[in-house]
């Protein structure tokens, strides 16, 4: 059905291969791969539904481990597409929610595939889309995209440092952010910048936060008390 002339049946051919990759236990994710449907649902498509039905099934793929992600980040024009869906106003924000599921799942296995997406230009996106979301309706963008980008500051690099650079400005904005998981990502990422080179720790003194965060540490939650000491 995923290969019919009829979006209709598409719709429900995708459908079907999302369900099967976001089952509970053992989803079958080398069975869709070797299928050779992945290329399909890579595509560029017609319709919100079939793009997020497809973008939904290539994140579960993506969240299969660090051989499943290089995969996804190895179609061609894949990443740029998913970029461009980002920006765009009329995406929807469960398509967004998946790409950003999806580049964090891809950062979080391997430096690699981080510097990859970090190339591609996957972190300015994440960044505008927080820097765009304005309401209390786009709070679970940022929680997602706020994790995407404590992802990618995880395997902080000298030659990453320059684009990373372009996430702190943002992360102090959410340091002051009155969701708990926002701020929990926000503290995690700065802590992965100070353990990489020493370019990273220097950003996080030039940003000025570390009085926030000393303050922080009187009163926080436990959990909160581990990445703050780190950047201590």
């Amino acid at each position: 059905m995923a290969r019919s002339d009829k979006p209709e049946d598409v719709l429900q051919g995708f459908m079907l291969i999302r369900k099967l990759l976001t089952v509970d236990s053992n989803p079958p994710i080398q069975g869709v791969v070797d299928s050779g449907i992945v290329e399909v649902l890579a595509m560029r498509h017609a319709t919100e539904e079939l793009q997020a039905e497809a973008i939904w099934a290539l994140s579960a793929i993506a969240s299969g481990g660090e051989s499943h992600s290089r995969y996804i980040c190895s179609l061609g024009g894949l990443v740029h597409l998913w970029i461009g869906l980002l920006a765009c106003r009329s995406s929807s924000q469960q398509c967004k929610e998946h790409i950003i599921w999806a580049f964090g799942n891809i950062a979080g296995e391997a430096q690699e595939l981080a510097d990859s997406l970090l190339a591609q230009g996957g972190l300015k996106a994440l960044l505008d889309l927080i820097l765009s979301c304005s309401c209390e309706h786009d709070l679970d963008l940022v929680r997602a995209a706020s994790w995407a980008v404590c992802k990618l500051c995880r395997f902080m690099t000298q030659p990453a440092s320059e684009r990373i650079s372009e996430a702190v400005p943002v992360l102090v904005q959410l340091l002051g952010h009155a969701d708990p998981e926002v701020l929990y990502d926000s503290i995690w990422a700065f802590a992965f910048i100070c353990r990489g080179p020493p370019e990273g720790a220097q950003l996080v003194l030039d940003a000025g936060v570390v009085p926030t965060i000393v303050k922080m540490l009187k009163n926080c939650h436990a959990k909160l008390r581990v990445p703050i000491v780190q950047i201590l």
